[in-house]
């Protein structure tokens, strides 16, 4: 749907409703960005087996099962971030000391849910540093992990800052373009 095309559709609901041209130029800005975002998360929040991406990762994450256990460290983003940029590759040269440390450790994190079309119910999701985020192109891997509730439980999209404790596992996966989207994988996950 084009800009021409939202604004035709929109132009006759002054008809049925006493908007000013101000507040009609804002609800087109609402569907616009709307439509924008729906088309770029319907990629991003599909299981990576299904979008395509590295799918021996997410093959392998089922026949671990990480199981939480002893006391959650707190971390933040900080600890998990590298030298890796946007849209690249990840390789082992960015691996730190710190990711070494809390790798198959059960954390503590609080972040942002991405938003999908899913209000309830939701047994896996993206979690992001901030809401200005991205996950995909153009996003840093280390701002996104994707979180895998514990079998049997699911949780509701917010917009408000999560807490989450799981196993943290670094699990780089790879998006559609070749790039590493996200590094890092929350298993066996609970929100606080």
């Amino acid at each position: 749907m084009g800009v021409t095309d939202a604004r035709d559709r929109l132009a006759p609901l002054p008809l049925f409703l006493p908007w000013s041209g101000r507040m009609k130029k804002l609800l087109l800005h609402v569907v616009l960005s709307l439509i924008s975002v729906l088309s770029v998360a319907s990629v991003a929040i599909t299981p990576p087996s299904i979008v395509g991406g590295n799918q021996a990762a997410a093959a392998d994450a089922k026949e671990k099962p990480a199981k939480r256990s002893g006391k959650p460290v707190d971390i933040t983003y900080d600890d998990l971030k590298t030298d890796i940029g946007k849209d690249d590759k990840w390789d082992s040269k960015f691996l730190t000391d710190r990711i070494k440390e809390l790798d198959g450790k059960t954390v503590r994190l609080r972040g942002f849910m991405l938003a999908g079309f899913q209000t309830k119910g939701i047994e896996q999701f993206v979690m992001l540093k901030n809401t200005e985020c991205k996950f995909g192109e153009g996003g840093e891997a280390h701002h996104c992990v994707m979180v895998h509730m514990t079998p049997g439980e699911s949780t509701r999209f917010t917009v408000r800052v999560l807490e989450v404790e799981g196993v943290l596992l670094l699990k780089p996966w790879d998006g559609p373009d070749g790039n590493t989207w996200a590094l890092y994988e929350l298993r066996d996950a609970v929100v606080k």
